[in-house]
């Protein structure tokens, strides 16, 4: 199967990014961070064999400063919606238009999310038993959804940045008659508990924490 990782990005420009951290965070080292956390993500995606790698990236003038970060063989496409829900359905129906037969979508704020589940959910969606796959986060939403053919309805009516996008998504999945996996729960690093909870992993981890080199180097001097 032809398979994308669409990846959802946001330039980082301060005040504009992750100011959930601030503080304890300033603007500007919020979006340094946010900046790290991209970084250190398209590091592990071009690891991904078989995949092809798609960066949907706002705003849409961000491409030509965009493009000298990302890794060569990586497409770009810019976002375009009114909510998040827009944007995910504009995000799968771009990658389903190129030919691919499986999508994983992610976000950008989760620098030490294991590969692994990335490929789980590729795997999960290689045969008949599933036909959405998602990755629950600790705030009760979604780090990665996967799909082998778009639902639109999977993201109209949900109420979004809530504890409940996670259990509306299942529950609208179940009313379309459509067969979930779940992936192992993970976090984004949304807050100032998420920040103290990344930290921690890095204190107890090894410095190269799941390749996320530049946001261990960037916590251990801020």
């Amino acid at each position: 199967m032809k398979q994308a990782l669409v990846v959802m990005a946001k330039e980082p420009v301060p005040g504009n990014v992750k100011t959930r951290l601030c503080p304890p965070l300033t603007y500007e080292m919020a979006a340094e961070l946010y900046r790290c956390f991209l970084l250190d993500s398209f590091d592990q995606y071009v690891r991904l064999d078989r995949t092809l790698v798609i960066v949907s990236f706002f705003p849409p003038e961000w491409q030509e400063g965009l493009r000298v970060i990302i890794p060569k063989d990586f497409m770009l496409t810019p976002q375009s919606g009114d909510d998040l829900g827009e944007r995910l359905i504009n995000a799968f129906a771009y990658a389903f238009s190129i030919g691919n037969e499986s999508v994983s979508i992610v976000g950008s704020d989760h620098p030490t999310m294991p590969l692994d589940y990335i490929k789980q959910s590729f795997s999960l969606m290689s045969n008949d038993q599933n036909d959405l796959v998602l990755g629950p986060s600790t705030d009760g939403g979604y780090y990665l959804i996967g799909l082998k053919k778009l639902h639109k309805e999977l993201f109209k009516g949900i109420t979004w940045s809530t504890e409940m996008v996670f259990k509306e998504t299942v529950d609208r999945a179940k009313r379309l008659n459509l067969k979930v996996a779940t992936l192992p729960q993970w976090y984004d690093v949304d807050t100032s508990e998420d920040l103290a909870r990344l930290e921690s992993m890095i204190t107890a981890s090894d410095t190269k924490l799941y390749g996320a080199r530049r946001t261990v180097e960037f916590l251990s001097r801020k």
